[in-house]
């Protein structure tokens, strides 16, 4: 019995993550040029090398967000593809900040643009969703 849905596959996760661990390089590149970049994230998290740091976000907005949204929607007899709102929209970002917690448990003022990196989400996800859909890439338009 699938649990997840049939678009939720081994090789989907595990490029998933690959291009997690990619773009934390990405961005560690970015830290040594351009200093002020690496003040975007919280201390405690600066201090995770990237590599963990990529995989770590992966997991959290993979695993924990996507297919732990994929899981209680079957639970709930939700099928798969069926728009579930607003956890569709969100749940990126509430699985990495669930990842995050652990980084900011001395910092609690980065709740505030954690919440807000959700907020965006929330609203930019169906953007994204429809902009998929009429370039071929999504079946669907939610």
């Amino acid at each position: 019995e699938q649990r997840l849905g049939s678009n939720k596959t081994w090789a989907g996760t595990i490029a998933g993550l690959l291009a997690a661990v990619l773009v934390a390089w990405m961005q560690s590149e970015f830290e040594k040029r351009f200093s002020t970049f690496g003040n975007l994230r919280p201390e405690g998290v600066r201090q995770v090398p990237w590599p963990l740091f990529g995989l770590l976000m992966g997991i959290g907005a993979l695993v924990i967000g996507d297919m732990g949204k994929s899981l209680i929607k079957r639970l709930l007899g939700i099928n798969p593809g069926e728009p579930w709102k607003p956890y569709d929209d969100i749940d990126y970002g509430l699985g990495t900040g669930v990842v995050l917690l652990p980084f900011l448990s001395e910092q609690p003022y980065m709740f505030v643009p954690m919440l807000a990196g959700i907020a965006v989400a929330y609203y930019a996800n169906p953007l994204v969703n429809r902009l998929s859909h009429r370039a071929g890439v999504k079946a669907v338009p939610h």
